[in-house]
């Protein structure tokens, strides 16, 4: 065998390899398993698509809707194509008047943003990860909170959220995160800043706010 054939051949093994690592890093690297419910380690951005890294954004989401809007101002959505589903809100005696009516108690599946084999997780599924170790700490000048400790740890970045109106509010000061689920046409969420952390419900139908999936 000659000596270039030798060393297109050990080129090519190298390259197999390296992809093959490469390929498995980033299968198992995407998943955390936490009281044994697996969640992605990185926010969804795009419709069908996670965030490149832990602590980046993603994007917000209304209430079942599969359409991506952006977490930095100009607002611009996935599509370039929806409007911001805004709507005149009054609080009046901490009730909301023009409250749009809900039927369905959970995220369709047919909006559901996230990548293919994941979904958004119900109240119940938050609640189990808030009852872990977790605190508040920064992620390469990320605001957010470490739910777990070592490798078997989960990183959510405080996005803050959209108001109704479309405007950005408390970016890097505090994170909401959408369940699947309506209790009693209230929408279930996880919310957290630097001082305390929830699994909870509001009546937010218009907020744009993150969403981060586990495993179907």
């Amino acid at each position: 065998m000659k000596k270039n054939t030798c060393y297109f051949i050990l080129a090519a093994a190298i390259l197999t390899l390296y992809a093959t690592a490469t390929a498995q890093t980033e299968t198992t690297d995407i998943g955390v398993i936490i009281n044994d419910i697996k969640w992605a380690t990185r926010n969804v951005d795009a419709p069908g698509a996670f965030a490149v890294n832990p602590e980046d954004a993603g994007m917000f989401y209304q209430w079942n809707r599969r359409i991506g809007w952006s977490t930095t101002d100009p607002i611009i959505n996935s599509d370039n194509d929806s409007i911001w589903n805004g709507l005149d809100v009054y609080i009046d005696n901490d009730s909301i008047l023009n409250r749009p009516v809900v039927d369905d108690n959970t995220w369709e599946k047919v909006n559901d943003p996230c990548p293919s084999g994941w979904r958004l997780p119900t109240n119940t599924e938050f609640e189990s990860l808030i009852s872990i170790d977790n605190k508040w700490t920064t992620l390469n000048g990320v605001n957010g909170r470490i739910f777990g400790s070592d490798t078997n740890s989960l990183f959510l970045p405080a996005v803050g959220h959209r108001k109704w109106n479309g405007s950005l509010h408390s970016v890097n000061e505090f994170g909401c995160y959408f369940s699947s689920n309506i209790d009693n046409h209230y929408i279930d969420f996880l919310v957290f800043d630097s001082n305390l952390v929830l699994a909870k419900t509001f009546n937010y139908y218009m907020e744009g706010v993150s969403v981060r999936c586990v495993a179907e």
